[in-house]
């Protein structure tokens, strides 16, 4: 009886450890990551904003950060890739809202030189108050910012 016993049990252990080894690797890949799009435009003034009629990029009158969001007012140009120069297409000018991850990465030029640093939110709300004519490229993965970069 034992032995029938352990043999029914080590014929169950294998079926359930089978069906496991089959089952997980299409649970984790029906999960998938979340798709990367790019959202970029120039920063420009009212007045410049008025003036302008369409180019390269689009254009934002205004951007804001309040709490977990950023809030942009304007045209955006977006793409799927980061190549962003080359494709991509022309959205409707509207104000628009985006909610950041947790560990969103603000990044800004230091003026004149080609590096990159990372900046507060803060920070970057008072460099977009003070100037303009600097492109910004928004990083969105999963419906939430993940990155930002504005270029001087």
């Amino acid at each position: 009886m034992k032995k029938n016993l352990l043999k029914q049990l080590g014929i169950l252990l294998a079926l359930m450890l089978t069906i496991m080894l089959t089952i997980t690797p299409m649970s984790a890949e029906a999960k998938g990551k979340g798709k990367v799009t790019y959202y970029c435009a120039s920063c420009l003034t009212k007045r410049q904003a008025v003036a302008w009629e369409g180019g390269e990029f689009g254009y934002l009158k205004k951007i804001s950060f309040k709490k977990n969001k950023v809030i942009t007012w304007g045209a955006l140009k977006k793409c799927k890739g980061k190549k962003y120069q080359d494709n991509g297409t022309l959205l409707k000018s509207k104000k628009r809202t985006f909610k950041l991850a947790k560990t969103v990465k603000i990044r800004c030029g230091a003026g004149g030189t080609d590096r990159l640093e990372k900046v507060s939110k803060k920070f970057a709300q008072s460099f977009i108050n003070e100037h303009s004519g600097f492109l910004c490229v928004i990083k969105v993965k999963g419906g939430k910012i993940t990155e930002i970069t504005l270029y001087p």
